[in-house]
């Protein structure tokens, strides 16, 4: 009895110390441009999938946004909301908003912080987080969770209409 006790115990301390991997496939349901200001709000915007380190040349997927409006907690971002799954952080992504305005977003990477603000039962709460990624050649430090986005609308690059 005391065997099986104790493999009882080793096994449940183990299982404890296993090292959770951040979810990449999870899929992105908002987009948020930072200091959007009082910029109207775009009329239309798409979200080209690419294949991950090809510089934005192979082509996986478009989906265009659900809707384009302010945001609820702060009324100087723009929400790029989105109706699909197909968008994840496993890909590159270009954000094309009035045909005009473009952002290239690449290098998201996801990793686990721990909140000791927060506590649960067992001790501070672990999350996954976004701590940075690469815009149009910049590098923005925009903290959000995973399944959305947020870069500074000064990041974007102007495509003319021909």
């Amino acid at each position: 009895m005391k065997r099986c006790l104790f493999v009882l115990i080793c096994l449940l301390l183990l299982s404890a110390c296993i090292k959770k991997q951040c979810k990449y496939e999870y899929p992105i349901a908002e987009i948020y441009v930072l200091n959007w200001g009082d910029r109207p709000i775009p009329n239309k915007g798409v979200a080209y999938i690419y294949k991950k380190g090809t510089n934005f040349a192979e082509l996986i997927d478009t989906v265009r946004f659900y809707a384009l409006a302010r945001g609820i907690t702060d009324s100087t971002n723009l929400a790029c909301i989105l109706n699909s799954k197909k968008l994840n952080h496993l890909n590159d992504i270009r954000v094309v908003l009035d045909d005009t305005l473009v952002y290239d977003i690449s290098n998201i990477e996801i990793e686990k912080f721990l909140d000791t603000r927060r506590w649960g039962m067992c001790g501070p709460i672990e999350r996954d987080i976004i701590p940075s990624l690469l815009v149009n050649g910049y590098v923005t430090r925009d903290t959000t969770v995973p399944g959305e986005l947020a870069f500074p609308q000064e990041c974007g690059r102007i495509i003319r209409k021909r």
